[in-house]
């Protein structure tokens, strides 16, 4: 039986961002309700003729979203908190459960698992209903204006469930839904309803349904495992159709009970984060269940490694010799970019051979699939010159000279303290802020003409210290302890320093879906980090000369700008945050030489 490859995910927020513009416009009054549907018809259309131009065996759809999926799910089953029922328009009570009302404060928005992607949580009360079947629309729409049949896509009912909250709107207390006593009635109901949602969905002809789990690697508890598979016993009763669940970001938990006892035809496992899966199935096999195998990466943009990718399908393949194969991503690519297309012009020749954004993921699949059906090769290509180009020897040796022992402070805090209050003679609970104050329309408007070469970089410089100032002034009329320049010169709080630092580069528009509209660019650590010149010291002396109170310098940490950036893979992590974090320490010494005392 030949592979077969599936792609899961794919960015819906379009190649330049059409999906964001064309939902802002809608929201600023630009264009009628009419004609955002037609729009986003066209991207989720447009979406879907892509991943067939890229020839996937199966092509996805009802995976396409306004604004977020599980918001999605929650609309299509009837979980809709009171204040907002008053909404009769179904997009306006969308819209409004996402980012509010002038009546009704939005449901709460949290991280999408260890990813960078936030979604809007569910709030259960224990009443479900089918609103609209939109996987049904969604299909049939595929199939009359493509003629195609597609895979419909949907979250788990597990999934969904498990990453809700029980809620009872005026009540300010709230729990995660698997610690609710109903939550296993909560699953059941739900699944009830993916019974009929699924059953429309085979008459309308739909040959496999996918359904999306990633809860089932979290730490899940047996007595919730199962529940997973009374859930599934109860919703494919008598269906013809297939049904495959599909599992990424981590190793499944409870392997052999869900292998053995889930009934579906087929499941998915995340082969790229790390090797429990691929023991597990060693040990236990896949059963009477078709795999799919996420072996491409689906969260970091580094061009996979044919060699390695092909020996993993080859070790897989040893273990499921008779049973069908499907090749995937292993996490959704909704993660990365739109493509590698609109960078050719911006990155570097050396940069660009080294990534693969999701059009290129899709690629990878189609070549890694000829290569393993026997159609044709796929070479490895040596990019270790490359490599070695970036590295910079001043920065590793500084790094092989770290010794744990020398980290932290020497001097007890107790001892840094009486010297700190007797340089800055603070009160005993001194008033601060954050420091970063809102980037209005005006501050991007200046920073749009600085770049398009309208005013002067000292026109701009000017329009920052005037806007510090005044900032300055502010504060001190408040009252404030320690006061901030507020930051105006920034963008990006990681793309500022990103910028500033050598080893990152950055896309023009390799736009990721953050939530909702909000889109960010990733940086990219591409080589060895390090500081060529002061980051922050100009700006911070000329606020400190504005005030005799302390003015605090202000970093991004290097946690924080190694985990919102796409960093390397071939590189141990912690390597790459001790370089980030040198960089740093370097400018807070600049900074100490001024007489800055606070970052």
């Amino acid at each position: 039986m030949n592979t077969q490859t599936m792609a899961f995910g794919y960015p819906k927020i379009g190649p330049n961002r059409e999906l964001k513009k064309t939902v802002e416009s809608y929201w600023k009054g630009d264009i009628s309700q009419e004609e955002l549907i037609k729009k986003v018809s066209g991207l989720s259309l447009a979406r879907i003729q892509k991943q067939l131009d890229s020839g996937l065996d199966w092509v996805p759809s009802s995976d396409f979203s306004l604004y977020d999926q599980m918001l999605d799910h929650s609309q299509m089953l009837g979980v809709i908190p009171d204040r907002f029922k008053g909404i009769e328009n179904t997009i306006d009570q969308y819209f409004a459960m996402a980012r509010g009302s002038k009546d009704a404060i939005a449901c709460e928005m949290t991280k999408w698992f260890d990813t960078n992607y936030h979604y809007i949580v569910p709030e259960l009360t224990g009443t479900f209903t089918i609103t609209e079947n939109t996987p049904l629309k969604q299909y049939k729409e595929a199939k009359e204006q493509l003629g195609i049949k597609t895979v419909p896509v949907m979250i788990g009912p597990f999934t969904f469930i498990y990453l809700s909250k029980c809620h009872n709107d005026g009540n300010k207390e709230s729990t995660k839904a698997p610690d609710s006593p109903h939550f296993k009635e909560w699953v059941l109901e739900v699944a009830k309803l993916y019974r009929t949602i699924i059953k429309e969905l085979e008459a309308e002809g739909a040959n496999k349904v996918l359904l999306n789990e990633p809860a089932l690697v979290l730490n899940t508890t047996k007595e919730e495992v199962d529940v997973l598979i009374e859930a599934y016993s109860l919703m494919t009763k008598d269906l013809s159709l297939d049904i495959h669940v599909n599992t990424y970001y981590e190793s499944l938990t409870h392997f052999e009970d869900i292998v053995t006892a889930l009934p579906v035809k087929g499941i998915g496992l995340d082969f790229v984060s790390n090797q429990e899966n691929m023991i597990q199935l060693k040990s236990h096999g896949m059963g009477n269940k078709a795999l799919i195998a996420g072996v491409i990466s689906g969260r970091n943009p580094w061009k996979s490694e044919p060699n390695k990718v092909i020996s993993l399908v080859n070790e897989i393949k040893s273990v499921v010799v008779d049973g069908p194969l499907t090749l995937s991503n292993a996490a959704p690519l909704y993660h990365l970019p739109h493509s590698l297309e609109y960078e050719k012009d911006h990155l570097s020749s050396d940069v660009l051979r080294l990534l693969a954004f999701a059009d290129e993921r899709l690629i990878e699949l189609e070549t890694l699939k000829n290569c393993i059906n026997g159609s044709s090769n796929w070479e490895s290509e040596d990019l270790s010159d490359i490599k070695l180009r970036f590295q910079n020897s001043t920065v590793q040796e500084k790094i092989n000279q770290i010794q744990e022992s020398q980290i932290g402070r020497k001097t007890p805090f107790s001892d840094r303290y009486k010297q700190q209050q007797a340089k800055l003679n603070l009160p005993l609970f001194p008033t601060t802020t954050i420091g970063s104050f809102p980037q209005t329309a005006e501050v991007r408007q200046k920073r749009a003409q600085l770049k398009s070469g309208n005013i002067s970089q000292t026109e701009y410089d000017g329009y920052v210290q005037d806007a510090m100032k005044e900032l300055v002034t502010l504060q001190e009329d408040i009252g404030l302890d320690v006061l901030v320049h507020g930051e105006f010169e920034r963008t990006d709080m990681v793309e500022f320093f990103g910028e500033k630092m050598d080893g990152f580069a950055f896309t023009k528009n390799g736009w990721v879906q953050s939530y909702g509209s909000r889109c960010v660019r990733p940086p990219i650590i591409y080589g060895d980090v390090s500081r060529p010149n002061a980051m922050t010291v100009k700006e911070t002396i000329f606020a400190q000369g504005l005030t005799q109170k302390p003015m605090k310098g202000m970093l991004t940490g290097p946690v924080t700008i190694l985990n919102w950036s796409f960093y390397r893979n071939d590189i141990p992590k912690k390597e790459i945050a001790y370089q980030i974090g040198l960089a740093l320490r370097e400018e807070v010494l600049d900074l100490e030489k001024e007489n800055i005392s606070i970052i």
